[in-house]
């Protein structure tokens, strides 16, 4: 096996992890997003944790954006 081939195969291993990473963490921040607008465990005042869980919404749609924009390319 070329060494160059090697390389090439673990870089697109490592590109197949961290996109499912960021697949994990976007469900993640989603999920969390909507747990503080719900608002059933957060000490937060209302303000606060629809603030709060808009911005973690935002951020897991970014994150799976990000994740299934990536995937084409792998």
């Amino acid at each position: 096996m070329d060494r160059n081939t090697f390389k090439e195969q673990d870089a697109k291993r490592r590109a197949r992890i961290r996109n499912y990473y960021n697949m994990l963490m976007g469900v993640l921040w989603i999920a969390l997003g909507s747990y503080a607008l719900i608002g059933t465990g957060l000490n937060f005042d209302a303000t606060t944790g629809t603030i709060f869980g808009i911005v973690c919404l935002l951020y897991g749609a970014f994150r799976l954006y990000r994740a299934f924009k990536a995937k084409k390319y792998l």
